[in-house]
């Protein structure tokens, strides 16, 4: 699996962990209401469906975690790898060019303001 296919099953992951607990709770709600109010078909339906969404959220949990971990490793496996054969590599150095005579010097430039300040 790619860098980004394990973002994104990380993203994927952290979204499910915290959005299934709002679902457990609105589910265990239901089925309490449910059960109170004489539905003991419609209260066994929310409580099956709580425990699935705990079961799923346990499991977003755990691959959560399980894709951090992955991503930690190769992200810092990949960037030693890429520094290690940079230094390996043969670098071509690329002359620096010559400085032009006809650059300004400092004191050149300083003189002719004075120059054009004193004219004006």
């Amino acid at each position: 699996m790619t860098r980004d296919g394990l973002r994104r099953l990380l993203a994927w992951g952290i979204v499910a962990a915290l959005l299934l607990p709002v679902l457990l709770v609105v589910l265990l709600g239901l089925a309490a209401l449910l059960d109170v109010l004489g539905d003991r078909t419609g209260a066994i339906a929310c409580g099956r469906g709580a425990l699935i969404g705990g079961i799923a959220w346990i499991g977003s949990l755990v691959v959560s975690v399980a894709a951090n971990a992955v991503l930690t490793l190769v992200g810092h496996d990949a960037r030693a790898g890429r520094r290690r054969r940079l230094r390996g590599r043969r670098r071509r150095v690329r002359p620096e060019p010559a400085v032009q005579e006809q650059t300004p010097t400092f004191a050149a430039v300083r003189s002719a303001t004075e120059r054009a300040s004193g004219a004006g």
